[in-house]
C-alpha cells in the first residue's frame, strides 16, 4: 500500500511538472522608425510582408519566423526608399527574440530600426 502511494505521487509530481503552460505564437510583427511603425501579420508559413507607402518614402518590411528553444528566431529584411531626393536605405538581419520585448535591430544613417513581436 504504501509502495502505490509512492508511486501515485511521483506519476502526479511528474505530470504536473511537464505541463508547461503553453504560449501562443505570435501573430504580429511591428517595426518602428522614426515616428512611423509598420505591422505585418504573421501567417501560417510563419512568414510575414509588409508596404508602407507615400508621397515622401516606401517602406517594405518582410522576412520569416521560426520557433527555437529560448524565443523565436526571426529573419528580417527592411528596404526603405525615398522619392525626393532618390535614395535606397536597407537593412538585412537575423536575431533571437521573445514576444513583447522590445529590441532594437540597428540602422542606417540616423534611422533606428525597433522590433517588437505580439
Amino acid at each position: 500500500m504504501q509502495f502505490r502511494a509512492i508511486l501515485l505521487l511521483c506519476l502526479t509530481l511528474i505530470g504536473c511538472s511537464s505541463n508547461q503552460e503553453l504560449v501562443p505564437d505570435p501573430t504580429t510583427i511591428t517595426l518602428f522608425y522614426g515616428d512611423t511603425s509598420i505591422s505585418a501579420g504573421v501567417l501560417e508559413d510563419k512568414t510575414f510582408n509588409s508596404v508602407l507607402a507615400d508621397r515622401v518614402e516606401s517602406v517594405t518590411f518582410s522576412g520569416s519566423i521560426s520557433k527555437k528553444d529560448s524565443g523565436y528566431f526571426v529573419d528580417m529584411l527592411v528596404i526603405r526608399e525615398t522619392k525626393e531626393p532618390r535614395s535606397t536605405r536597407q537593412l538585412n538581419t537575423s536575431l533571437l527574440m521573445k514576444p513583447g520585448e522590445l529590441v532594437d535591430v540597428g540602422g542606417v544613417n540616423n534611422d533606428v530600426f525597433r522590433v517588437i513581436l505580439e
